[in-house]
């Protein structure tokens, strides 16, 4: 019997259900700083450089390790943790874990578990709370 395995799900979890995925069959490798992700939230875009490890969350005072801060979004309205989300780049593949938030966070209405990495793909749609928003990859022009 064929299992289907998540595209957007736990890594290693197979699930005879399939969850609700953007992108493409094939996905390019990624690398630090030769790639942006596209953040479009409501009408704004914000382009973040792809890094190692980027902290999705809410700024405060003397809190530089944030590396998306949603505040001017309504984060605090919106019930963005201070440390919500992480984005990784491991192995050419980009993952998003949820650190515990309150509010939790949304791959296409899919709710992750908490300290479990999720593969991200081009044109997924993220909600942090309830801030929604839509990423793409962008290849970096040098």
């Amino acid at each position: 019997m064929a299992q289907h395995i998540k595209q957007t799900g736990v890594l290693g979890e197979v699930d005879s259900q399939p969850v609700q995925s953007g992108g493409t069959a094939t996905t390019p490798l990624y690398t630090a700083g030769d790639w942006n992700i596209v953040c479009k939230i409501e009408k704004t875009l914000v382009r973040i450089p792809l890094e190692s490890r980027i902290i999705i969350g809410r700024k405060g005072v003397g809190d530089q390790h944030i590396g998306f801060d949603l505040m001017p979004f309504g984060a605090y309205e919106g019930g963005v943790s201070r440390e919500h989300a992480q984005i990784i780049l491991k192995n050419g593949t980009v993952y998003i874990e949820d650190l515990n938030s309150t509010n939790g966070t949304r791959i296409n209405g899919f709710a992750l578990q908490p300290n479990s990495l999720y593969r991200l793909r081009d044109g997924d749609e993220i909600e942090f709370g309830r801030i929604r928003m839509t990423i793409r990859f962008e290849k970096r022009r040098r």
